[in-house]
């Protein structure tokens, strides 16, 4: 294990499936969202075309991908933040300077211009930290408000630019005026990927259980995006209740799909199977990509649903194997970063830590243990044994509860 400067120390690690999935589930996430991240931004920044290929609001071209950091994405690079070229900053934590814009015509924001080191965590992994601090907190399932409390207390509002963004600051200030279920319905940029890149950990408390972890995310979201306004806690629940199924020791990548369809709006369902079809019409994480692009690029910006049935359709192509779903995802082009962790966190659950690379992971805990201004202060070996604690602490009150019912049936 990586230990930095925020470690914790090295702890037992166990054997078994169960953590291994755990562990696997929550690498995956991070590890792919670092892949992924400078795929988005290659070619001049976020915003920028780049020789006519645009991805609009997010993301760059496949093309652009494939000339600027070669075919496929396999290796952690730095990542580049708030640069729309000239001068590229060091590799580093310090800012080579400020810059003011407005995040998808939102308020006037600052957002430091850096060249984060390789494996540096983005804004999906730092809310995704915030719902595991509310679960371990709760020691198990958790509501929209238990996760509204976790961000006003873990927040360090002085840190808005570098890895939480424009739109969180805004969710925070409405997070202190708010209760938990009105927050959502104030949401300026509904449709965004934000609650998926976050739920991971909810499919994980609820293993086995795909109805419960697409219950509890669809609560939780509301205090981030009202389902209202936006599919976007839909799409979200469709990851946890498939995180959840792929727990199961008999998962397979077609029931892993299939639940994660169950229990959401029809439309995310339909989503993400015009996504498998086009999948079908060209099965390679690399072929795939120019299908694709004729369907959601140049038109419309990312949202929840493209990235929802890409990450499915990426996991399909694979057959659940983590490591291609993570280079797929960062080969995509667009949303790159948000696919490649989606698909990777699923498959993670499905296949284990085992099947993930362990210099990929070390990369990625010398990363957040190192950084400044990193809500994060556990590895991700930690972070994992954490839920595990928890989810064995669910069973052994489950186990009882179901001692006592028994016991009445005598």
């Amino acid at each position: 294990m990586c230990n930095g400067d925020k470690g914790i120390g090295e702890s037992y690690m166990p054997e078994d499936m169960l953590f291994k999935k755990i562990y696997g589930c929550i690498a995956a996430g991070f590890v792919g969202a670092a892949l992924g991240e400078p795929s988005r931004r290659c070619g001049g920044g976020v915003f920028d075309c780049y020789r006519g290929l645009c991805g609009p609001i997010e993301g760059a071209h496949w093309r652009v991908i494939d000339e600027t950091l070669g075919k496929p994405v396999d290796k952690m690079l730095p990542q580049t933040k708030a640069w729309t070229g000239g001068e590229v900053p060091e590799v580093g934590y310090e800012a080579l300077e400020w810059r003011t814009l407005r995040w998808h015509n939102g308020p006037l924001f600052k957002l430091p211009v850096l060249n984060y080191p390789p494996g540096t965590n983005e804004d999906g992994g730092e809310r995704k930290w915030l719902v595991m601090k509310a679960i371990f907190e709760k020691g198990g399932r958790i509501n929209k408000e238990d996760l509204r409390q976790a961000w006003l207390k873990y927040v360090n509002p002085e840190w808005f630019g570098y890895h939480l963004l424009p739109r969180d600051k805004y969710t925070y200030e409405n997070m202190k005026k708010y209760p938990a279920s009105e927050v959502g319905k104030y949401d300026r940029w509904p449709g965004n990927v934000d609650v998926l890149m976050m739920i991971h950990p909810v499919g994980i408390i609820n293993a086995c259980d795909p109805l419960t972890a697409a219950e509890d995310a669809l609560d939780v979201c509301q205090t981030i995006q009202s389902s209202l306004i936006s599919y976007a806690p839909d799409a979200a629940a469709a990851i946890a209740a498939g995180i959840a199924e792929a727990f199961k020791p008999d998962a397979t990548v077609k029931s892993i799909i299939s639940e994660s369809k169950r229990y959401v709006d029809e439309n995310i369902g339909q989503v993400i199977d015009e996504c498998l079809e086009i999948a079908k019409k060209a099965p390679d994480i690399l072929e795939v990509r120019e299908l694709f692009w004729r369907r959601f690029g140049g038109r419309v910006p990312t949202d929840s649903l493209e990235v929802i049935g890409e990450s499915y359709a990426v996991f399909w192509i694979t057959k659940g194997d983590p490591k291609q779903c993570m280079i797929g995802g960062a080969s995509l082009g667009r949303d790159a970063d948000c696919v490649a962790s989606i698909a990777g966190a699923i498959a993670g659950a499905y296949k284990g830590i085992d099947a993930i690379p362990k210099d990929w992971v070390e990369i990625c805990n010398r990363a957040i243990l190192n950084d400044p201004h990193e809500l994060i202060d556990m590895s991700i070996e930690e972070m994992s044994m954490e839920l595990y604690k928890v989810l064995l602490g669910m069973i052994k009150k489950r186990k009882e509860q179901i001692r006592m019912l028994e016991s009445m049936m005598k």
